[in-house]
Order: structure tokens, then C-alpha cells, then sequence
């Protein structure tokens, strides 16, 4: 009898992965042609193709772009996906129509999204005109690099907000409770108790959020246009406008290279996070005497 459970559950795992190949299976098909194609040269293989990306100034300057931007919506996001996390969390009577709020603007199409923000940021929009009306000098923040950020901190935000509500929701209150039970204060008890718990979270959702934003394309396009050119509009452009697949190639394995050393930094970072945690949860509670 266990063997037959044993042997049908098994099977059960088996046909439960067989989804996850399907979709992990083209991708990783895509993955291993990006390669050899983008070490192909005239006469043989090599990596000239590499050297001619780093050898002109608008594919440099669309990778720095790429770093800094991403850098900075992940930067922005972290403590505001870890205050509305933590706040929708603690809250109990409203919980499903904040989480609807954040939820709301992926209902709307990235398109859409973008065009608002370019009725909002642009020379004319309405902040500018308010700065106007007050007799401030206007802000030049579309086809620029703040007007990215704006508008993909917009977008990717809210991973980091479900990420540490559902972090927070699942820790167990009586961890607080003994921390002021002993005396320490609510600031400390966030920075020792509440904030060490949900790191692993917060560390995995921005890191989520810098990799998708260097892989952003819609956002880039219509907020930050050739001045704040990233690697996914680069991309964009050599297969749909000039049809040159090797440059392509060469940028988008560039681009993985980057997201495999962030998963792995991130990783190590987790593992780091996890065991600090396991064995020190109340340090600063037992530090602080009782008042």
C-alpha cells in the first residue's frame, strides 16, 4: 500500500511540473538560439559582435541608461512598497478596497497607463500648468530620465506592495507582542522584530521589480523617447525596425547575463536575511529593560 501511494504521487508531481515545462520549455528554446547567434560572425564565431556594442557610444548609453533607471524604480519602490505593505497588512476593516487600489492599475492596459502619465509630465500637462498658475518655472520631466522612473515606479510598485503585505500577514503577532511585552518601543520592534521578518520578501520583490524594469519597452517609449533610450527599446528597434538580429542577440544575452547576477545576489542576500532572522528575532526586545 505505501508503495502504490508512494508511486502515484509521483506521477501526481510529474503531470503537476508538466505545465511548468510547457512554458519554461520556449522559452529556454529561445534562450539557447540567442547565443550561438549572437557569437556568429562573417567566417566563423568569436565575440566581435560584443566588441562592435561596447564600441559605439548609443548602445553604452543605453545600457548605463538601463542600470540607472532600473536602479532608481527599485530604489523608489522599496520604501514605498514596504510602507503601503505594511499599512494594508496592519489594517483590517479596509483590506480588500486597499488591495483593489493597488490591483486597479493593472486592470488598465500599460498603453494606457503611460499616455496618462504623458497628460500629467509633459511640457503642457496638468503639473506643469500648476507650477505655472503658482509662478514656478516648469519642470522638463517627459522624454527624460525622471519621467521613467515616474512612470515604471507607477507600474512595478505594487509587486513590492503584495510581496511585503503578504510577508507581513503571515508572521506571527505574538513576535510583536513579546517584544513590547519587554519593554522595547514600536520603533525598535519595527527596525529588530517587524522589518527583519519581512526583508526576504521586500529583497526578492525589488529585485523582481529592477529586472523588470530593465526589460521595460512601453513605459521607456513613450515617457523618455531616444534621450532616455534603454535596452529593451534598443531591442525593440534592431528586430522590428532594422532587422538586425545578431545586435539583438547580443544586448538581450547581455541582458540575462545582468538578470542571472542579480538572482544570485539576491539569493545570497535571502540566505543572509533568513539566518539573521532565525537567530536573533527579539534581540533589541531582551536588550531593552522594561519600563
Amino acid at each position: 500500500m505505501k508503495m502504490g501511494y508512494n508511486d502515484g504521487g509521483g506521477r501526481g508531481n510529474a503531470l503537476l511540473a508538466l505545465p511548468l515545462l510547457l512554458i519554461s520549455a520556449p522559452y529556454l528554446i529561445g534562450i539557447a538560439l540567442l547565443l550561438p547567434i549572437s557569437l556568429h560572425e562573417q567566417g566563423g564565431w568569436g565575440f566581435g559582435n560584443y566588441v562592435a556594442v561596447f564600441g559605439r557610444a548609443d548602445y553604452l548609453g543605453a545600457i548605463m541608461n538601463t542600470f540607472w533607471v532600473s536602479l532608481l524604480v527599485a530604489l523608489f519602490s522599496m520604501p514605498i512598497g514596504l510602507a503601503a505593505g505594511l499599512f494594508i497588512a496592519g489594517t483590517r476593516s479596509h483590506r480588500s478596497l486597499l488591495m483593489a487600489l493597488i490591483l486597479l492599475p493593472w486592470m488598465v492596459s500599460v498603453v494606457v497607463r503611460s499616455y496618462g502619465w504623458t497628460v500629467l509630465l509633459s511640457n503642457r500637462g496638468i503639473l506643469n500648468t500648476m507650477l505655472a498658475a503658482a509662478g514656478i518655472a516648469p519642470v522638463r520631466l517627459m522624454f527624460e530620465v525622471p519621467g521613467v522612473v515616474i512612470g515604471l515606479v507607477h507600474v512595478f510598485s505594487p509587486f513590492v506592495v503584495l510581496s511585503v503585505m503578504a510577508g507581513a500577514m503571515h508572521q506571527d503577532p505574538a513576535l510583536k507582542e513579546a517584544s513590547y511585552a519587554l519593554g522595547a518601543r514600536p520603533v525598535r520592534t519595527f527596525f529588530q522584530v517587524t522589518l527583519p521578518l519581512v526583508t526576504p520578501h521586500l529583497l526578492t520583490s525589488t529585485a523582481l521589480v529592477f529586472l523588470l524594469s530593465c526589460g521595460a519597452v512601453v513605459t521607456p517609449r513613450l515617457l523618455g523617447g531616444t534621450r532616455a533610450r534603454m535596452i529593451g527599446q534598443q531591442i525593440y528597434q534592431n528586430v522590428f525596425e532594422q532587422f538586425d538580429l545578431v545586435k539583438a542577440s547580443v544586448l538581450s544575452v547581455m541582458l540575462l547575463g545582468l538578470t542571472l547576477l542579480i538572482v544570485l545576489l539576491v539569493g545570497a542576500l535571502r540566505h543572509l536575511s533568513a539566518r539573521r532572522t532565525s537567530v536573533e528575532p527579539l534581540a533589541a526586545a531582551q536588550a531593552e529593560p522594561a519600563r
